[in-house]
């Protein structure tokens, strides 16, 4: 008969999801409205581009309209990351540490760095209202000492356990509050097997590298507002247009095109966005300088683009 082992198990990690606040459902409400308008103003614009080119309705009434479903569509991506990170945020506490997850980030907590576990945060400032909307409250916020207050909960401060290491606090709301203090206070008492250090560990498929990366998000930001000016141009000077126009020069002289031609420009320039990003991406871990240059000709693409089209207005005056 073989004998019993002398040494403990290890207890199973239990993953802890978070309570569950009516502002999840108010965040989902505001992402169904933006998708919505942003299809109605889609279908819209989708009526004004019949199959003849010379028929369509370019002018600065469509291109509100096309600014309203940018605007539509920016918002329900901001709202469905919130969201995301919000019901995919769990909490879940091992020999060495406690762990905050969402969308494949972690967060980790060294046991042997907590000083002490407490409900609500008296005097603290919390993050943002931006980063407290739709019942997710997450960010920087400041305890009344000047330490960090990092917030990963679905609960206000007050109702939320809060963390505090020498460093730093963190503020989480897992569901079944007591049975998770028992078990985080059972995990201290065991003492940690191997330190670890306090810090985020990002998800790699997400990239937030290379989002988070200050040039790169500059010069892609600016390619984008660039694109949506150079669009702007367009819908503002179309109607003024002759119906052809001599845009291309070459040996041979002149080539004489219709006008619905000039739409290419901004469409290439759109192309090479969204191509410059995509091997940006790629290229980042590997070559952070090659990734900021393709941001930059994107910038760079677009600049010729405004200054071959006042050419082609300044022409005509």
């Amino acid at each position: 008969m073989p004998r019993p082992s002398t040494y403990a198990r290890e207890p199973i990690m239990r993953r802890w999801r978070t309570v569950r606040s009516l502002g999840l459902w108010s965040g989902a409400f505001v992402w169904v409205g933006a998708l919505l308008l942003g299809t109605a103003a889609l279908l819209e614009l989708w009526d004004a581009f019949p199959s003849d080119p010379t028929q369509w309705q370019i002018g600065m009434a469509n291109f509100a309209l096309f600014l309203a479903m940018l605007a539509a569509y920016a918002v329900a991506g901001g709202v469905s990351y919130r969201l995301a990170s919000a019901w995919t945020l769990t909490y879940s506490v091992d020999r060495n540490s406690l762990l905050i997850g969402w969308l494949g980030n972690s967060y980790v907590i060294p046991l042997d760095r907590v000083e002490s576990v407490d409900v609500g945060a008296p005097g603290a400032t919390p993050p943002w209202f931006g980063n407290r909307l739709f019942g997710y409250r997450s960010g920087l916020g400041h305890l009344r000492d000047g330490r960090p207050l990092h917030m990963f909960a679905t609960a206000p401060l007050k109702q939320a356990l809060v963390i505090y290491t020498p460093d730093a606090a963190y503020a989480i709301s897992p569901r079944f509050r007591d049975e998770f203090m028992q078990e985080l206070e059972q995990r201290r008492g065991l003492g940690v097997i191997q330190p670890l250090h306090e810090g985020i560990q990002r998800s790699r498929y997400l990239h937030y590298a290379f989002w988070l990366d200050r040039p790169v998000w500059v010069l892609l930001s600016l390619s984008v507002v660039l694109n949506v000016l150079l669009w702007g141009v367009l819908a503002w000077t179309y109607a003024d247009l002759s119906s052809t126009l001599l845009l291309r020069l070459d040996p041979t002289g002149g080539v004489v095109e219709p006008r619905y031609r000039l739409l290419i420009m901004p469409l290439v320039c759109l192309g090479l966005i969204l191509g410059n990003l995509l091997l940006g991406l790629r290229l980042y871990r590997r070559e952070r300088g090659a990734a900021i240059l393709l941001q930059m000709a994107s910038v760079l693409v677009h600049l010729v683009a405004f200054a071959a089209l006042l050419m082609l207005l300044l022409n005509m005056v």
